[in-house]
């Protein structure tokens, strides 16, 4: 059995040998195109987190392990297969050259876990990225409501986000996740009409909170449905259930501190033996715009279950009293939930 050791990212490289350390004059041309693509993904690199970065000669690790934020310490570290020939650092993120030149990566911590961005060159690269997570033996990845979980036992390890690939004429493309043994592949199509190279893809993970509950998904649901405030022990919350783009003006307070929670609902998610539902984060949310919450009523090993994924693009609440307060307010709902 693995050891589950942390992830996080640093903007401090450690390597086993030479490794170049010196930012580039000019703009790294991966960067320029996640400017170009997918530029929201520049705001979320965080400099609170420590990700470490390692080099051996077949391989990159990924480690956060060394974080003083303990969530984020004690993900699993993650390692991409490489014969690399450069690692160099670049507005916060780490940029890995693979020595064959058809592909590169671009490594970005975030306050809640991390992305690892791979681009692919031309149409002769590889059309699939490996990542493996240090995990326990027998750990799956299991379908979520919106993205995936890694599950060992009744332990949720991490929330894995829906994959999604683009090419550079900002055209969606097919791709999808497959897990074996502890190893997370990502393949893109390769037969998309129309093709136009660079792609860029990407996983993206995030720590989770999980608490057992005492009822199952579908009596839970109904009690939310009745009367959501009664349950969700936020200050703002509506008494009916929520829909789609409703404007919440949720707040809370944290050892004294005012928040702003400002938030619209996204989405309602049912499956056999669960039931979830998540937020999105406006101008206003102390998190930041971009940021997200998920909560999901889930089945994990017999063991009922409210797990809570976040994804914080404000760095600013990568703090202990903020961390111990979202804590602290779940822990709340999942007892409002088990009286």
């Amino acid at each position: 059995m693995k050891k589950i050791k942390v992830i996080t990212l640093t903007v401090s490289l450690i390597a086993a040998f030479a490794i170049q350390a010196q930012p580039a004059n000019a703009e790294d041309s991966s960067i320029s195109l996640i400017k170009e693509l997918k530029p929201e993904l520049l705001q979320e690199t965080s400099s609170a987190s420590q990700f470490q970065v390692t080099k051996n000669r077949e391989s990159i690790l990924v480690d956060s392990s060394t974080s003083p934020n303990k969530l984020l310490a004690e993900l699993p570290s993650v390692e991409i297969s490489a014969d690399t020939t450069s690692i160099s650092h670049q507005q916060g993120l780490v940029l890995v050259q693979d020595s064959n030149s058809e592909t590169s990566s671009v490594i970005q911590p975030t306050a809640t876990g991390g992305r690892i961005l791979t681009v692919i060159k031309s149409a002769e690269s590889s059309h699939c990225s490996s990542f493996q997570f240090d995990v326990p033996d027998g750990t799956t990845m299991e379908q979520g409501g919106e993205g995936f979980y890694l599950e060992h036992g009744a332990d949720v390890l991490l929330h894995i986000s829906d994959p999604w690939a683009v090419d550079s004429a900002g055209t969606n493309v097919p791709t999808a996740y497959s897990w074996e043994a502890g190893t997370l592949t990502q393949c893109i199509s390769e037969t998309a009409t129309n093709l136009q190279y660079p792609v860029l893809a990407d996983p993206g993970w995030d720590y989770t909170y999980q608490y057992t509950v005492n009822k199952t998904a579908a009596t839970n649901k109904i009690h939310l449905k009745s009367c959501f405030n009664c349950y969700f022990p936020v200050t703002g919350a509506p008494q009916g259930f929520p829909v789609p783009n409703q404007l919440l003006p949720l707040t809370t307070t944290f050892l004294v501190f005012p928040y702003n929670m400002e938030c619209r609902f996204d989405s309602e998610f049912n499956g056999t033996d669960s039931f979830g539902f998540s937020f999105l984060a406006t101008a206003n949310h102390t998190d930041g715009l971009g940021s997200w919450i998920l909560f999901e009523l889930r089945t994990v090993s017999g063991v009922k279950k409210l797990v809570v994924s976040a994804h914080v693009v404000n760095d600013l609440n990568n703090n202990f009293a903020y961390l111990n307060g979202a804590q602290s307010k779940w822990q709340d709902f999942a007892t409002n939930l088990n009286k």
